[in-house]
């Protein structure tokens, strides 16, 4: 037979452990989601031919306002996946679209441009055509 003293404590214990676990407001739904930082948004034509995620990072947020910041999930599944239709051959701007869950998503641009463009700008060729880093003065 259980002692009576037993049973009160116990109920008392669970009373406690109710009233103070009723008092949290931390909700962990999913309400949205965005690039803590951005992917790489400038490619070479000729040169690059596939999205670079190496430096994103994905934020959640939950509905209780919290913010989860993780490194981009590369791999794809079932839970996050990337369309668009870069043509990393010719020079444009190109939609992409970040799928995560079915119901969040986010939409970003990307600039594809002439190798010859991008080395007058950036400094980084030499006489060769090739890759270099610009001296500094």
């Amino acid at each position: 037979m259980i002692n009576r003293g037993f049973l009160i404590i116990l109920s008392l214990s669970f009373i406690m452990i109710f009233v103070s676990c009723r008092d949290l407001d931390y909700d962990i739904r999913t309400v949205g989601v965005e690039f803590g930082q951005f992917p790489r948004v400038v490619y070479i034509a000729g040169v690059d031919n596939e999205l670079d995620f190496s430096d994103a990072t994905w934020v959640t947020i939950h509905a209780d306002g919290h913010r989860n910041e993780t490194p981009f999930p590369v791999q794809q599944s079932r839970w996050n996946t990337v369309e668009h239709s870069i043509d990393f051959n010719t020079p444009g701007i190109y939609e992409v679209e970040v799928f995560w869950h079915p119901d969040w998503f986010v939409t970003f641009f990307v600039q594809v441009i002439d190798e010859e463009i991008f080395n007058e700008l950036s400094g980084r060729s030499n006489e060769n055509g090739d890759y270099a880093i610009a001296e500094e003065e």
